[in-house]
């Protein structure tokens, strides 16, 4: 067995890597034909584990990577040091205006848990009650603090409130090329009747993949080339 897995890194070998849950980085690297750009990962979770971001990052690209856990961030900032790195919990405009603060409710046996959420619906099906004070931000107040650089890619990935983060769209000052987000339907059917692709349809998106729980999203006059 040993030596099947030395073959892949011999000169007939062809070694793969892909560091997104469902393969998702393997789509993204269809899509961007680019050699650099600039992304915003809301609900990161880790620089490479699980990551939709982590092959772009090592491609030279750069951004804003946001988490809502304090360890995670931590990791960020020894990792991607060129990259903004946000301890924050994404919420709407009007919670951000209104909740400085909001709980993160997590698993008590896992530092890093990927199952997080600051919905109490959500933590209670999952058995969650390690309760974390965490500061607020709104995806909008996130994307108009970005000066001077296009949005190539956004990954939202916020544990069932991704919807909540992008009802605000009408307020931001860009739109990512690239968008995509966790969505919860069992069918691509579902999807398209769904809320969330209502709204990004009615910002000129059209869905193009989806793999697992993720649906990925493209401006309609998206170029790859540029």
């Amino acid at each position: 067995m040993i030596t099947r897995w030395l073959k892949v890194f011999g000169l007939n070998g062809s070694l793969r890597v892909r560091f997104s849950q469902y393969g998702e980085d393997v789509i993204l690297h269809k899509i961007f034909k680019n050699p650099v750009g600039f992304y915003i990962d809301v609900g990161a979770h880790h620089p490479f584990r699980q990551s939709n971001t982590a092959y772009l990052w090592c491609s030279g690209w750069n951004g804003i990577n946001i988490d809502a856990n304090p360890k995670s961030i931590e990791i960020f900032n020894q990792v991607r040091k060129a990259d903004e790195n946000i301890w924050a919990a994404i919420v709407s405009d009007e919670d951000a205006a209104t909740k400085t603060h909001i709980d993160l409710i997590c698993s008590d046996s896992r530092e890093l848990d990927l199952g997080a959420s600051v919905s109490e619906a959500i933590a209670s099906e999952r058995s969650a009650s390690r309760r974390i004070s965490v500061p607020t931000k709104s995806l909008t107040q996130i994307v108009n603090g970005v000066k001077n650089k296009t949005i190539d890619y956004m990954n939202i990935d916020i544990e069932g409130v991704d919807f909540e983060a992008i009802l605000g769209m009408s307020a931001w000052s860009k739109l990512p090329k690239v968008l995509s987000i966790e969505t919860y339907q069992k069918n691509v059917r579902d999807i398209l009747s769904s809320q969330v692709n209502q709204q990004l349809e009615s910002f000129g998106y059209e869905l193009k993949y989806h793999i697992g729980l993720t649906s990925i999203y493209v401006q309609s006059d998206f170029d790859s080339t540029h």
